[in-house]
């Protein structure tokens, strides 16, 4: 039977994620401070990095799902606002985005 969350895989590798970061935070501890600075600062860019890749793609899925709700139901910019509990200037903001998605194929 399929797990009903499907989230579960992003769950667990976070779970992971998190492991691995105490790990590195322990061997960063055991080095010298100026190599454990320099280390720390190298994760912290590692991290910020994934951070901004995540948030994007995650950015596009929401306005392209937006996008699909939009169409799909044919709404007006207010009824699309207060289906998804957002303001229309923000609504908008979402359908201006979705429109600059390549179409699903």
């Amino acid at each position: 039977m399929a797990d009903s969350d499907p989230f579960t895989e992003v769950r667990l590798t976070l779970e992971s994620v998190e492991a691995a970061l105490e790990r590195a935070a322990q061997r960063v501890h055991e080095l010298p401070p100026d190599d454990a600075f320099a280390a720390a600062s190298e994760l912290w860019n590692l991290l910020e990095a994934a951070e901004r890749r995540f948030n994007a793609a995650v950015a596009e899925l929401r306005a392209t799902t937006v996008g699909r709700i939009w169409t799909v139901n044919k709404l007006s910019l207010a009824a699309l606002a207060d289906r998804i509990g957002v303001s229309k200037t923000r609504a908008d903001q979402f359908i201006r985005a979705a429109r600059k998605q390549p179409e699903e194929s």
